[in-house]
């Protein structure tokens, strides 16, 4: 996580805002806002073309498949993650 948050550091969309030494709290900038804002609606335009002409049921089944991949591939990453850092 620490080198997806210094790359969006530096990139200028987080800033750090140190609390004490042992508690940093991490907020969007006004530029990150501004790509998160644009990055939603870039989202829910292809989420609509994505679920176009489906029933309910069948977007239903897919939001549910789409949520289990998304779980089982953030366990996969954790094991990745754990297995490296015991070698």
């Amino acid at each position: 996580m620490h080198p997806a948050i210094l790359r969006l550091e530096s990139a200028g969309l987080l800033e750090r805002r140190a609390r004490n030494q042992r508690v940093v709290l991490l907020r969007p900038t006004k530029h990150g806002r501004e790509a998160l804002r644009a990055a939603t609606g870039r989202i829910r335009l292809a989420e609509r073309a994505a679920f176009d002409g489906l029933s309910e049921h069948d977007e239903a089944t897919v939001r549910a498949w789409l949520a289990r991949l998304a779980a089982r591939t953030t366990r996969l990453g954790h094991a990745d993650a754990d297995r490296k850092e015991k070698q």
